[in-house]
């Protein structure tokens, strides 16, 4: 299935609001109203990852404020917990989910391999040594 670039910024929009919202409610990051919810920290970490790709906590809550979110940087990093990192790898199953589902002609392919099919990619992104397990 071809998309067109209105469709693909229609389903990255979804992705960033409402998924990510729901996502934020879903882990357990949001407990109660706050401007830092899961919609505005995916929009936070894709927005400063996509332009600086070792970003500090600086560049974090420059990107914030962009969103319209004023944050200290030690705030920031106070919210950046494991529910945070489980509100992010929600998003991100969510944006698998959405590729698989735009490409199904790719899924008899894949099948052909029941070992797995893995995938290389040298992007480095950094997070704190608190997470390494994950």
């Amino acid at each position: 299935m071809t998309r067109t670039v209105a469709q693909i910024a229609t389903t990255l929009q979804d992705l960033l609001t409402t998924t990510a919202a729901q996502a934020g409610r879903d882990s357990g990051f949001v407990q109660r109203t706050s401007k830092l919810d899961g919609a505005r920290l995916a929009q936070i970490i894709t927005f400063t990852l996509l332009a600086t790709p070792t970003p500090s906590l600086s560049d974090y809550t420059q990107t914030a404020a962009a969103c319209g979110l004023a944050i200290s940087p030690q705030g920031l990093d106070q919210r950046l917990t494991t529910t945070a990192a489980a509100c992010l790898k929600q998003v991100l199953e969510a944006a698998m989910q959405t590729v698989v589902a735009v490409h199904p002609v790719a899924l008899p392919l894949l099948r052909r391999f029941p070992g797995g099919v893995f995938i290389q990619d040298s992007t480095t992104i950094a997070l704190p040594a608190s997470y390494a397990d994950l």
